[in-house]
Parts: structure tokens; C-alpha cells; sequence
């Protein structure tokens, strides 16, 4: 039980590609993102970097288009 509790935390965050992605806000200071299209395993996300750890989040939350629209205006653009 405790393994099947590791392996869903550790899936919403980000490995070599996101494989699943989560709707909850980020608390800490977002520093960078990039869109992630799907392919083969790999699903859409918008990946956030937040203090040195990568985040896959639901692109159509309606959080994650506010703060990408924020991070755009303060010059840091989503990249692919």
C-alpha cells in the first residue's frame, strides 16, 4: 500500500515526461513552464518549475492559463 501511495504522488511530478497531471494550484513561486504535447506515454501538460521541482499540471485549469498569462506579462514566456 504504501509503494501504490509513493507511485501516484510521485506521478504528478515531473520525470522525463508528464504521464499525468494535476489540477491543484501551486503554492510556492513558479519560475519557469513549458507546454508538453502529447505523445506515445507522455500526456498534454503545462510543467512548472517551482523551487528546483518540475510540476505537470492540466493545461484547461483555469489557474494554469492565469498564471501563464502572468508569467508572459513578467517576461518569462512558456516555452515548448
Amino acid at each position: 500500500m504504501l509503494l501504490c501511495t509513493r507511485v501516484s504522488c510521485d506521478s504528478m511530478k515531473f520525470n522525463s515526461c508528464c504521464t499525468r497531471t494535476s489540477s491543484y494550484p501551486i503554492t510556492t513561486p513558479i519560475t519557469s513552464c513549458r507546454f508538453q504535447r502529447a505523445s506515445h506515454h507522455c500526456v498534454n501538460a503545462v510543467v512548472f518549475t517551482s523551487e528546483g521541482r518540475h510540476f505537470c499540471s492540466y493545461p484547461r485549469t483555469p489557474w494554469v492559463a492565469i498564471k501563464v498569462r502572468a508569467l508572459r506579462r513578467n517576461g518569462t514566456a512558456c516555452t515548448f
